[in-house]
């Protein structure tokens, strides 16, 4: 049955189980308090552009179709868990865009046997604004199902900056050094005491899902810290993109991993096929960013494959006066779970340098002086049938790294 629900909806405890459809009008608004579940149960229900979710408590749909429509429309802080049916949302997800810090003891979204669609950001922080996560369960967890989202999944912008000095070189080498000026917000943090509030879990976590969508990540004059994988993409999952599955713009920073173990991204038994775009494109726009990247910036375990099937692809792209210090290596063919792993590309650009087997690129007049890569940058490569290859088979003669522009720099291994 369908009901037109034109009051407010209140669950302060306990379980509401909506099981009928309804049309919950355009002045209708729902709040779930901390320790109270609102279920969608079966039904089609339409949550309408003025409508309100809000609370601390959970949403789950079970069962059914939940549309939902207009942007600052869901102001949820407890988890929405679609175990069945389908959440449906016409524009953004979250928004947090009005001098706002907004706080999440858990995940936000978890896709737990239903089908999610996003039609646009699934979290998107504005200047001045800020999510906070006060756990390290990942902020969007997929378990199964099918799931599509918009462009990027996860926006941060910024505003203030400061002046930064990024050494390159050995010790105390001060000719070595580069001075950025970088954004100094941080639109998505953990919850201990700035400065040291990194994000301590996972922006998206997959387990047996097939998932959709543009970008993942952007970073805008922003500080993005996190200790864990940017993207976990684990069990037999599969991700096909339309865009860079990172990217850095105009004075961002993003400082990720948590020492020479960690990996800035990480596919285990699971594939990642980016049809336009490079894995990680770090730009400057009106000034450099600078992506520092503490272990590896992507781990490939268990039969895992990357397909970079544009012709302008690349593992890494650098341009725009950026900066990019990686401590681990480029790729990490694992050593544990490191078998049949590839990474296959499209370009047949042939590189200027070629170092450790990694093909770079130099354009906008860059030079070989810019780029330092040491020790084994594609670590396992050539055993266990772990292999570069090009996306139609056959030997890859392009190249993993793009350096663009004089001031560009690259470093990657110690």
């Amino acid at each position: 049955m369908l009901n037109n629900n034109d009051g407010a909806i209140e669950v302060t405890s306990g379980t509401l189980k909506l099981s009928g459809g309804s049309d919950h009008s355009t002045t209708n608004t729902i709040t779930v308090a901390s320790g109270g579940t609102l279920e969608f149960a079966g039904g089609n229900h339409f949550l309408g552009e003025d409508h309100t979710l809000s609370g601390a408590g959970a949403v789950v749909v079970s069962a059914g179709t939940v549309d939902l429509t207009g942007s600052g429309t869901y102001q949820l802080t407890g988890t929405t868990t679609v175990s069945g049916g389908a959440l449906d949302v016409a524009g953004q997800l979250v928004n947090i865009g009005s001098s706002e810090t907004r706080t999440f003891p858990g995940a936000i979204l978890v896709g737990a046997g239903g089908d999610i669609s996003v039609s646009g950001k699934v979290v998107e922080v504005l200047a001045t604004n800020t999510l906070v996560s006060e756990s390290s369960a990942s902020l969007v967890n997929l378990v199964n199902g099918t799931h599509s989202f918009g462009s990027p999944m996860f926006d941060m912008t910024g505003s203030a900056t400061a002046s930064e000095i990024i050494d390159l070189g050995p010790a105390g080498a001060g000719s070595e050094d580069v001075t950025l000026t970088l954004g100094t917000d941080r639109p998505i943090r953990g919850s201990d005491t700035c400065p040291s509030c990194p994000l301590t879990g996972s922006l998206l976590e997959t387990s047996g899902a097939t998932v959709s969508g543009g970008q993942v990540v952007k970073v805008d004059t922003a500080l993005l810290e996190a200790t864990l994988p940017l993207l976990n993409v684990l069990a037999g999952s599969t991700m096909t993109l339309t865009g860079d599955a990172v990217t850095l713009a105009n004075m961002a920073k993003l400082v990720a991993g948590s020492g020479l173990a960690s990996a800035m991204i990480h596919l285990d038994g699971s594939s990642m096929t980016i049809n336009v775009g490079s894995l990680v494109n770090v730009t400057g726009g009106t000034g450099g960013s600078y992506l520092n990247v503490l272990g590896d910036l992507i781990r490939l375990s268990n039969s895992s494959i990357l397909s970079l099937n544009g012709t302008d692809g690349y593992v890494l792209r650098v341009s725009g006066g950026s900066v990019v210090d990686i401590v681990g290596v480029l790729v990490d063919f694992a050593t544990t779970g490191g078998s049949g792993n590839k990474v296959k590309l499209a370009n047949t650009y042939a590189p200027d340098l070629v170092v450790g087997g990694v093909g770079v690129r130099l354009t906008g007049g860059a030079a070989a002086s810019q780029v330092e890569i040491l020790g084994t940058p594609l670590r396992g490569l050539g055993t266990n049938g772990n292999v570069i290859e090009h996306v139609a088979g056959g030997a890859f003669t392009g190249s993993l790294v793009e350096v663009n522009g004089t001031s560009a720099r690259v470093r990657i291994g110690r």
